[in-house]
């Protein structure tokens, strides 16, 4: 599983783009809620456990974190937009987190679709992020709006939150300290929590343990050093937060798949 670090933190955001061919992604997850909508094709996605299949014409709706994968039978275009909490803070808060209720994936109108689809573009959330523009952060938040508003009509999310910001907190701590020496007892201590409590609020997330939080964000950063430096693998494992270059190689090869001078090699021969 992957913790999309890039993810965490911020306000006032909007990730978009376009992915045509296949769109193969492995489990993850991240705080921000995430709106697909397939343009062509067809693909699997998969939260929680539940795969379901999204053509043409859908959209599908994840909520933070919600563990998800996508997988491409045979082609699709999709446009994907990952956006912070507070740009549609009337559905999603940074304080409570709630269970996708019903189906991930939905039929909007067709004219809802087409209104998103036209306005809702990578260039736009590109433009935005540069020059921050209110005229298009409103066109932006529109579009999620519409979408949103008709997907939370069809299923309404439950009532009773998986749990409080204490999750938000430890996610964000985390992502922002992976480097550092942590146990579940620091980041207890610094957010002013209980072990017991923390260790319980993870518990909500299925098939993740701290260790594995820990664990992937030290992976994540590892790879995008292995990517962009020529330094010995035993700085990137020290740089990136693990104790010994022997913990470095297992944790690599466990959520990569590969060993760290794999990776590194497969970068270089394209």
């Amino acid at each position: 599983m992957i913790v999309q670090s890039t993810n965490f933190g911020g306000s006032s955001i909007v990730r978009c783009g376009v992915h045509t061919g296949t769109h193969n992604y492995g489990a993850h997850i991240h705080q921000f809620p995430e709106v697909v909508v397939v343009l062509e094709g067809s693909i699997e996605s998969t939260c929680d456990g539940i795969t379901e299949t999204a053509n043409a014409g859908d959209v599908i709706v994840i909520s933070p974190f919600r563990i998800h994968s996508t997988y491409t039978p045979e082609y699709c275009k999709i446009l994907i937009s990952v956006f912070s909490n507070d740009f549609v803070s009337e559905f999603f808060d940074d304080k409570t987190i709630y269970l996708n209720a019903g189906s991930t994936v939905f039929h909007p109108s067709p004219a809802v679709f087409a209104y998103f689809c036209e306005n809702h573009t990578p260039e736009l959330a590109r433009r935005f992020t540069v020059e921050r523009r209110r005229s298009d952060y409103r066109t932006l938040k529109a579009t999620l709006y519409a979408v949103l508003d008709e997907y939370f009509r069809k299923y309404t999310p439950s009532e009773k939150p998986i749990v409080t910001s204490a999750l938000s907190a430890t996610l964000l701590y985390i992502s922002e300290h992976f480097r550092e020496d942590l146990s579940l007892g620091s980041v207890a201590e610094a957010l002013g929590y209980r072990p017991g409590y923390l260790s319980h609020c993870l518990d909500v997330l299925p098939g993740i343990r701290f260790p594995d939080l820990l664990g992937a964000m030290r992976v994540e950063y590892a790879k995008t050093l292995l990517s962009q430096t020529e330094v010995p693998l035993i700085d990137i494992a020290m740089d990136s937060g693990f104790p010994t270059e022997r913990t470095f190689y297992r944790a690599f090869a466990r959520f990569a798949g590969v060993t760290p001078g794999t990776y590194r090699a497969s970068l270089k021969n394209g």
